[in-house]
């Protein structure tokens, strides 16, 4: 019995490790990709900047476009943060959509994300699968995630339009 403890602690313990490796290796691919551009950053690059060796990135993403995109989802998820599932009212409705609004655009006209979205769309015929992954992480995703919010609020009674809630979250 005691035996199975210590393998239960171990196990959380080596799962506590791995998260935390992959939160690392998000945040250095993020700071790396951000100041070097995509193409310019390299597995050895990434392991050196987050402590770690090669291995761990393999074993945490399938390819360097998996972390990219992985990372862009992080970075689209932050413009959600604070903003609820559901509104109950109409106030609250225009102020998620006012805090999405002010999120999204301090990401979008951050410079270090211009230059990041800019150099990988210049390199999309080199990087296809890289620049398919960002449009849909940064784009397709946030786009469906805004509409899902709409559709709540339509459902409710809490915004109204003649505009389906995917074409409402698209004109955002």
């Amino acid at each position: 019995m005691q035996a199975d403890k210590g393998k239960t602690a171990g196990s959380a313990q080596r799962s506590l490790a791995a998260e935390d490796a992959e939160a690392r290796l998000l945040v250095i691919a993020r700071e790396l990709m951000f100041a070097h551009g995509y193409e310019n950053v390299t597995t050895d690059m990434l392991a050196r900047e987050a402590n770690v060796g090669k291995a761990t990135i393999y074993r945490n993403f399938s390819s360097k476009a998996d972390l990219m995109g992985r990372m862009v989802n992080a970075e689209s998820a932050q413009i959600f943060d604070g903003i609820p599932d559901r509104v109950d009212t109409k106030t609250e409705f225009r102020d998620a959509l006012q805090s999405y609004g002010e999120r999204f655009l301090d990401l979008i006209l951050s410079p270090e994300k211009m230059t990041f979205e800019r150099t990988l769309l210049s390199k999309a015929d080199e990087l296809p699968q890289g620049a398919r992954l960002f449009f849909a992480n940064a784009h397709i995703g946030t786009r469906d995630r805004m509409a899902k919010f709409i559709l709540k609020a339509q459902e409710s009674g809490n915004a109204r339009s003649d505009l389906p809630a995917q074409q409402m979250a698209e004109h955002l």
